[in-house]
C-alpha cells in the first residue's frame, strides 16, 4: 500500500474504534506529532468555563452486563490506539501500558498523566473516561501530550487517541461537566520557542461525530 493509502487505512481504522465507543456507551443507556521537552504545571482552572458548561476532568464509559463501571485508576494496564506514532505501533491491538508506562523502540516512551476525569460526555446513562498521556523519545526534548477516551474491552481496557497538542503544551486537568469537557493546557504566544510557556488556555469540548469538537476557548496569562 502506498503511503497514502497507508494513512487512509489507518484513519478508518481508528473512526471504527470510536464509533465502537460511541455504540457501546449508547448500548449501555447511556494525533500526535513527533516531538521536538515539557513541563507538567498545576493551576486554577480559567475562569472561561461557562456557568452551567464544564469545568476540568474527564469521564469513562461503563462496563456492559454486571461490569464495574470504570475509572481513572483503571487505566493504568490500558491499551492506547492512534492513527500515528507510536499509537499505531502494535496495530489496532493498541500500544499495551504496564503500571501507567510503554517503552518502545528507539527510545520511545508514553506515560499516562494524571489529568483524568469520569462523567457524561452524551447524554445517556453510564460514564465516559477522558484521560492525559504524554509522548517523548529519550535523549530529545520534544514532550507530545494528548487526550484519549477509554471503554471496557473484554477484561481490559481500550483507549483511542482523540486530540493531540503541540510540543510541550502540558495538559494540567481535564473536567466534564453537562456534556463537555473542559481541558486547561499551557501553550505560547506566536514567536515564543516551544520551551517557553506564557499562556493558559482552557478549551470547552462536545463529544461530536465520535471525537472531542472544540465549541470554544478561553486564555489567560501564565508565569511558570
Amino acid at each position: 500500500m502506498d503511503s497514502t493509502a497507508v494513512r487512509s487505512h489507518r484513519r478508518t481504522v481508528l473512526l471504527t474504534f470510536l464509533a465502537v465507543v460511541a455504540v457501546s456507551l449508547a448500548g449501555c443507556g447511556g494525533t500526535p506529532a513527533t516531538p521536538a521537552g515539557a513541563e507538567t504545571s498545576s493551576g486554577p482552572v480559567a475562569s472561561i468555563a461557562p456557568s452551567g458548561s464544564a469545568s476540568a476532568s474527564a469521564s469513562v464509559p461503563a462496563g456492559t452486563g454486571s461490569a464495574a463501571a470504570l475509572t481513572c485508576a483503571g487505566l493504568d494496564n490500558a491499551r492506547i490506539f492512534g492513527t500515528t506514532d507510536p499509537y499505531n505501533l502494535s496495530g489496532e491491538a493498541g500500544i499495551p501500558l504496564a503500571s501507567r508506562q510503554w517503552s518502545g523502540p528507539d527510545g520511545r516512551h508514553v506515560s499516562l498523566q494524571p489529568p483524568c476525569s469520569v462523567g457524561d460526555l452524551d447524554g445517556h446513562p453510564g460514564d465516559e473516561v477522558v484521560a492525559a498521556v504524554m509522548f517523548d523519545i529519550t535523549g530529545t526534548t520534544g514532550r507530545i501530550w494528548s487526550l484519549i477516551m477509554c471503554k471496557r474491552q473484554g477484561t481490559g481496557v481500550i483507549c483511542g487517541v482523540v486530540k493531540s497538542y503541540d510540543d510541550r503544551e502540558p495538559v494540567q486537568s481535564i473536567t466534564i461537566r453537562d456534556e463537555t469537557a473542559i481541558v486547561v493546557y499551557l501553550t505560547r504566544t506566536p514567536g515564543l520557542p516551544p520551551a517557553a510557556v506564557n499562556v493558559r488556555r482552557t478549551v470547552v469540548y462536545q463529544f461530536a461525530g465520535n471525537t472531542l469538537r472544540e465549541l470554544r476557548h478561553g486564555d489567560e496569562s501564565y508565569t511558570p
